[in-house]
């Protein structure tokens, strides 16, 4: 049974759903949700008040003018003190409506209620995955792909809150719909009861033995599914130019639309489970009546058989939304426990936003300079995966700039993730002015600025794309026009229609590869970092360009520490030192000159990064 909340029979699906996903709720959403659980038990009772009622009125009509009632009429006589049977009707049929009036209003209230909180938290768990992303480690991103997590963000929070505890909760109430009326009606009538439950009874064991098996693996399969189908979107529209050359526009096509064609019959098996109830079970009515007339006329008298009949056909289309949406209810809980495992597994994967250390253990000084960088005997290897680097000892010091150079797959990369504090080391210390870098993580970062070889371009402003991160109100635009000139961007950006407030569209299409690059150092320097890393950040420059980026890291030299990875030497031909990665291990140290006298991988690669 779900933790606090009513402990009301449901449907096994109903009540596994519920337990696994009360967990994941916000506190004061359970209280909520309790609320609303609470609320459609009071209104099923109402609802069982109102269908309980229609029995006495029907007898209360069909009686002869003068007979004594009996049964429930006799007892609402009794009750009231009225033995008049026209006035008895007319407060009988009064509270009725009275009861169905206000069993509406608070079904519109609930309704309300239960969707704001389905909601509130479909964008609570929303916020806990998006800012449990942003804070867990490389290593995460690198095994995942971003389609995956589009899918969790988009697809399943809206099948597990939407549609599964937005339907899950007011089945509770549903639930106890039938149980009250059947136990009235078990009361009035327990021969007709027994019949008309055991029909019932089998049509919906039926029913589930049907549909169970192929609802549970066509909704296993959308997960993946819709996965795939995010995934070739993104491939298909990120290489338009390259499919549009190639002629390939009708097979890559294709292959999107035969994925959504495989995920449409899947859909259609979901679909149709959802509206299939309703007419399965006004089918079962019909049958269901015939099974309590048979009944009725073998055991009592014409009269008392037909007012017996006229509440069990009352009763019935009162129970059939209700039995409807149970059924249903049970339904969206088998869609959405694919779904569930799927965020509870990212969940599970990354940290919690709210529980990680915001302070640094032993942050730097806030006026304390850079003063040095040191990587004694740093060794890293992913999950699964032979070691990529291997007892480095690196020291960078204030006002440096180091070249990293190296072949592909040297361990680049992966050292400037450590040294970014992006990666934490499997051996060896790394430690900013004598302090662990994992004790100053965050204060570390705020000085860094970092150029990636691929600049994301936002579909924004100039200025927001520069001032990526702060909100508009606090963007200065004389940074951002000083950033703009210090990355040679100045002149690209006068051209636009708008200057620093020009809109650059969806993947900046109207920007050369270069001038992305350059945008990702002016971005960079927009926070006036005390140390610049540059990740292939000169790659997609041509010669003129390149020349103006150097003159720009040539002024900043002295004043901003840079670590510089290329593999165009002319980049790094000024370094203060240059560092040689080889085989995850720094097999070459000293300035460019030293090394291509001394170490002749290095002039090999020197040849090869002139030859570029």
């Amino acid at each position: 049974m779900v933790v606090g909340a009513p402990r009301v029979q449901v449907g096994a699906a109903v009540i596994r759903f519920l337990r696994r996903l009360w967990p994941l709720l916000p506190v004061r959403e359970r209280r909520k949700v309790r609320a609303t659980a609470a609320g459609a038990v009071l209104l099923a009772l109402l609802d069982a008040a109102g269908v309980g009622l229609v029995f006495p009125l029907v007898q209360i009509a069909t009686a002869e003018a003068g007979e004594p009632l009996t049964g429930p009429a006799g007892w609402l006589s009794d009750l009231t003190g009225i033995s008049d049977q026209g006035r008895l009707a007319l407060v009988v049929a009064a509270t009725v409506v009275v009861v169905f009036i206000a069993k509406g209003l608070l079904a519109l209230a609930l309704l309300r209620a239960n969707i704001r909180s389905a909601l509130n938290c479909e964008t609570a768990t929303a916020d806990r995955l998006v800012r449990g992303y942003l804070a867990a480690p490389l290593t995460f991103h690198l095994a995942r792909n971003s389609a995956e997590l589009q899918r969790t963000l988009t697809e399943s929070l809206r099948r597990v809150f939407q549609e599964g505890l937005a339907t899950c909760v007011p089945a509770i109430g549903d639930r106890v719909v039938l149980a009250t009326v059947g136990l009235g009606l078990a009361v009035v009538a327990p021969l007709e009861a027994v019949a008309g439950g055991l029909w019932f009874a089998a049509l919906i064991w039926f029913y589930r033995r049907a549909t169970t098996r192929r609802v549970t693996a066509s909704s296993a399969a959308l997960v993946e599914e819709s996965r795939q189908a995010i995934q070739r979107v993104q491939q298909a529209l990120a290489s338009v130019r390259e499919v549009t050359i190639s002629g390939r526009a009708p097979v890559v096509g294709r292959s999107i639309v035969e994925l959504r064609e495989q995920a449409a019959g899947r859909q259609r098996i979901l679909a149709l489970n959802e509206q299939l109830p309703r007419y399965y079970l006004e089918i079962g009515l019909i049958g269901g009546a015939a099974v309590v007339s048979a009944v009725a006329f073998q055991t009592r008298e014409s009269s008392e058989a037909l007012a017996v009949l006229g509440l069990f056909l009352a009763a019935g289309l009162r129970l059939l939304p209700s039995l409807n949406r149970s059924v249903n209810a049970e339904g969206k809980a088998r869609v959405a426990m694919p779904n569930l495992a799927v965020i509870e597994a990212d969940l599970a994967a990354t940290p919690d936003p709210d529980s990680i250390d915001r302070e640094d253990r032993d942050p730097l000084p806030e006026r304390e300079p850079f003063r040095d960088l040191t990587l004694t005997g740093v060794g890293f290897a992913y999950p699964d995966r032979s070691p990529v680097l291997r007892g480095v000892d690196v020291q960078v010091g204030a006002g440096e700039t180091v070249g990293v150079v190296g072949g592909s797959g040297a361990g680049k990369s992966t050292l400037i993730g450590i040294i970014l504090g992006l990666l934490e080391p499997t051996g060896g210390d790394v430690s900013v002015n004598g302090r662990a870098l994992a004790d100053c993580r965050r204060s570390w970062q705020s000085r860094l600025g970092y150029v990636p070889q691929t600049v994301a371009v936002l579909d924004a402003s100039v200025r927001e794309n520069v001032a990526f991160g702060y909100p508009l109100g606090e963007i200065d635009d004389d940074r951002v026009r000083s950033a703009l000139a210090a990355a040679r961007l100045d002149d690209f950006v006068a051209r636009l229609p708008d200057g620093i407030r020009t809109e650059l569209g969806e993947d900046a299409a109207r920007m050369s590869g270069g001038q992305r690059q350059r945008l990702g150092l002016a971005r960079a320097l927009y926070d006036q970092p005390e140390v610049l890393v540059l990740d292939e950040a000169t790659s997609a420059l041509d010669g003129e360009t390149e020349r103006r980026i150097l003159e720009t890291l040539e002024e900043l030299r002295g004043r901003v520490t840079m670590i510089i990875v290329s593999h165009r030497h002319s980049t790094i031909r000024s370094a203060d030192r240059v560092l040689h990665l080889a085989d995850g291990r720094v097999c070459g140290e000293g300035s460019y000159q030293e090394l291509l006298a001394s170490d002749g991988a290095f002039a090999r690669l020197a040849q090869l990064g002139e030859d570029r």
